[in-house]
């Protein structure tokens, strides 16, 4: 399936009135052609904006052999690496002047009394992660910056009991919205209206999972957003073991 099939076909799911219970892992895994073309431009923004030991284990990224140069010259030279952050640098002057009064938020409510305690503490903790309201923005422009993109959501609590009405809902804490920031490739695949807005987009996870006296196992998930609900799909699989070819769809609506 070529990457513009596989596009269409991820369009006909988006469009689909209930989502498929399986996709195959080959189409829901597959990268938009903007990330597959930048895919390894970000991967050397990375290491040159980090530098430090990474960077020097992969110089080989950079520096480049002279022609004629015997391979022990070059060897050599790739021992004796340094490199000057320039970028980093560069990105934290910006950042420093643009963050040095802070961030003020100005409510249209003229008694303070009526403002929301809710956002008091939002401010000091945007992410359910103790990241103040100021330093997550500064994260995001500094992957700005650097990247030209950078992504978060908007999400809310999963509860662990499901709530009876609204109120109740309210109480519990499930209508406090958080911030979470996605990594530039992460975003595997999108979709934009004439206006450049986000139709739908697909986010990938993966981490390794440890539970307690068993071997770990990889999970991959990903999550299929649109302007209305999100579905996730799911594969696991230890590392002996082929990865699986197709996902089971564990989905959520936000409108029912």
């Amino acid at each position: 399936m070529t990457s513009g099939s596989v596009h269409q076909h991820l369009n006909t799911i988006v469009n689909l009135t209930t989502f498929p219970t399986q996709v195959a892992v080959k189409d829901i895994d597959s990268l938009h052609p903007e990330l597959a073309k930048n895919a390894l431009l970000y991967e050397d923004l990375r290491l040159l904006y980090k530098g430090g030991k990474e960077l020097k284990d992969n110089c080989f990224r950079f520096l480049v052999k002279r022609q004629r140069e015997l391979g022990s010259a070059f060897m050599a030279r790739e021992s004796k690496i340094n490199y000057d952050p320039i970028l980093s640098t560069v990105v934290s002057f910006y950042i420093s002047k643009m963050y040095e009064n802070g961030i003020e938020v100005e409510f249209s409510s003229k008694e303070s009394s009526s403002v929301d305690q809710f956002y008091a503490d939002f401010i000091q903790e945007c992410d359910r992660g103790d990241t103040s309201l100021e330093l997550f923005f500064t994260q995001l422009t500094e992957e700005m910056l650097v990247y030209g993109k950078s992504y978060f959501i908007i999400d809310l609590p999963k509860l662990d009991v499901v709530p009876s009405n609204l109120n109740e809902q309210k109480e519990l804490g499930g209508l406090n919205p958080y911030l979470a920031h996605l990594d530039i490739t992460a975003v595997q695949n999108w979709q934009c209206d004439d206006f450049g807005n986000l139709v739908w987009c697909v986010v990938k996870n993966k981490q390794v999972v440890q539970r307690f006296l068993e071997k770990p196992v990889t999970v991959e998930t990903w999550t299929l957003y649109t302007t209305q609900e999100y579905a996730t799909w799911k594969i696991e699989y230890e590392d002996n073991q082929a990865k699986p070819g197709t996902a089971d769809r564990k989905s959520t609506r936000l409108n029912s």
